[in-house]
């Protein structure tokens, strides 16, 4: 993704760097903005990335960070989590604890705070993610492997696969289903007035 970017400046003052985002090197009160799109979650200490975000903003600064509304993601990660909790009458497994937590708008508010941010704005957007139907007609391996059938005898995670096949189709046509996702857009600022991060 980085080499993308690179490619893509065209001489615009841009750089691109790969570094720690829960340690980032970077100095305090530098940036107007700081922005992470469904990454920060991902960190083994997700918290830590936050504070890297608070911390390399000028007071005054925002962050804006992109979660979904749910533990388990978007696309067929969620289309499979409520299949399998309609087959087995139990929540799928949370593999991504982070996605969990900060699913909640008021948790995710909470944790900006903790981070150092202030005036905390929560923003929702649903978009369509578009997905080919035969990767569930098929067995595609980026099903079969899904972590939200991890632990299903193979009769169960078949009667996953097929009642979230009935589900989606709900959304979309025998060629492309059309899987509705929510992100929340978790906007903070850096206190202009309150103590240094650092």
């Amino acid at each position: 993704m980085v080499d993308r970017l690179n490619g893509r400046i065209d001489g615009l003052p841009i750089e691109a760097h790969r570094m720690d985002g829960q340690a980032l090197d970077l100095p305090d009160a530098r940036f107007d903005r700081a922005c992470s799109v469904f990454g920060v979650p991902l960190f083994p200490d997700w918290r830590a990335g936050l504070r890297e975000m608070a911390r390399v903003l000028k007071p005054g600064g925002r962050a804006v960070v992109a979660v979904g509304d749910n533990a388990y993601g978007f696309g067929p990660n969620l289309l499979l989590a409520r299949a399998r909790a309609h087959v087995t009458g139990l929540p799928a497994p949370v593999e991504i604890i982070a996605w969990e937590t900060l699913a909640d708008p008021q948790r995710l508010a909470g944790e900006l705070r903790d981070a150092g941010l202030v005036a905390i704005e929560i923003h929702e957007r649903t978009h369509d993610f578009m997905i080919d139907a035969a990767l569930f007609a098929t067995r595609h391996p980026m099903i079969l492997n899904n972590p939200v059938l991890a632990g299903l005898a193979e009769a169960e995670r078949d009667a996953v696969i097929a009642a979230a096949m009935v589900d989606a189709q709900r959304h979309g046509d025998a060629n492309v289903l059309r899987l509705p996702g929510t992100a929340r857009f978790a906007i903070g600022t850096r206190d202009p007035v309150g103590p240094d991060l650092a």
